[in-house]
């Protein structure tokens, strides 16, 4: 078993275990960066919008010439899987950003990237050219943010484990979002009546959306802006540099404020207490960090009891390959449940 991790930036895949009842990753995994410097750009997305709305994506050349870059990584990250775990059949697991056909095979808009309608037709067939037996097609293609839950519920290390209701917002990026609700786990596609999605909000401070102020992509680019340089900002703010300082304060607050009403409208629509907000992929990483606890936890800590007087739900998670464990767990069929409301 393989699960898959596509982001906008490179894809990682990872051997997946079963372990103890849960999933695990093994020693095998590989991780390829897409080529830089293409020239690419993606297609505005009100623009890509309006297609998928008629039903009428058309991808421009530049596109599928960007596609095939991502495919060669995915493929070239699969093998280089398989061919350290000397098995026969693959099965694969895979999760990607991005809106998806109506098929769940390709990806019909893409903010940080190209669209690729027939993402698992072209995988496929390329895996196949390789030599690579497939003991079943890819199937569907799972979102980040559901991946993240699924992962954070089927790892022992994961912090959906141990409760019922929960929130996870992941930063890499973009932004993943995922709920665990009477001990199931729930995407936003699913809660679409109850609470849009993070890039789709504007904070209430200022005209940027929360995928914009949580996405380590985000959070560099202010970072530059304010003449930062290329330094990532968590490096800058551990050395005391003001600036990434003063960022990372802002990521803060946004993190509280964006808990907060998750915490708010699912007590609001459905009488739900969540019990946990799980922290995940980099800015987990960061949130982990003692050395900027004062200026990422502690913040955000006092933002969301400032908001709904409960400072306590907040909590890191460092488990990275969640993506991959959860994109696994999806493709065996596992339930939501299994094992991810004890231990």
């Amino acid at each position: 078993m393989i699960g898959v991790d596509g982001g906008a930036t490179e894809v990682k895949a990872h051997e997946i275990l079963e372990v103890g009842g849960g999933l695990e990753i093994g020693p095998a995994a590989a991780v390829f960066r897409y080529a830089e410097n293409t020239g690419f750009a993606p297609i505005a997305l009100a623009a890509q919008l309006a297609e998928f709305g008629r039903g009428d994506v058309r991808v421009t050349i530049r596109e599928k010439a960007e596609g095939e870059q991502w495919i060669d990584s995915a493929a070239h990250a699969i093998g280089s899987v398989a061919a350290r775990t000397s098995r026969a059949e693959l099965r694969i697991g895979m999760c990607m950003p991005g809106l998806k056909t109506i098929d769940g095979r390709g990806i019909a808009v893409m903010k940080n990237g190209p669209r690729i309608p027939d993402y698992l037709d072209r995988l496929e067939a390329r895996l196949v050219r390789d030599g690579f037996v497939l003991a079943r097609p890819i199937g569907r293609l799972i979102s980040d943010g559901d991946a993240c839950g699924h992962g954070e519920d089927a790892s022992s290390h994961g912090g959906f484990r141990g409760v019922a209701n929960a929130y996870y917002v992941g930063g890499g990026t973009g932004l993943a979002e995922c709920c665990k609700l009477d001990g199931r786990i729930v995407g936003f596609d699913e809660l679409a009546g109850v609470m849009p999605k993070g890039w789709q909000m504007v904070s209430e401070r200022g005209e940027r959306t929360f995928e914009e102020l949580l996405s380590m992509r985000g959070v560099n680019a202010r970072f530059r802006e304010r003449g930062g340089g290329e330094e990532w900002v968590e490096i800058c703010a551990a050395a005391g540099d003001a600036q990434a300082n003063d960022v990372l304060r802002e990521t803060a607050i946004a993190l509280g404020e964006i808990a907060a009403l998750r915490v708010n409208a699912l007590r609001a629509s459905r009488g739900t207490q969540l019990e946990r907000v799980v922290v995940g992929q980099r800015l987990g990483l960061l949130f982990a960090d003692p050395k900027l606890a004062r200026v990422l936890r502690e913040p955000a800590e006092r933002e969301l009891e400032r908001r709904v007087g409960a400072r306590s739900l907040l909590v890191a998670s460092t488990l990275r390959a969640a993506p991959a464990i959860g994109s696994a767990r999806c493709a065996l069929g596992l339930s939501s449940t299994r094992g991810g409301t004890h231990g």
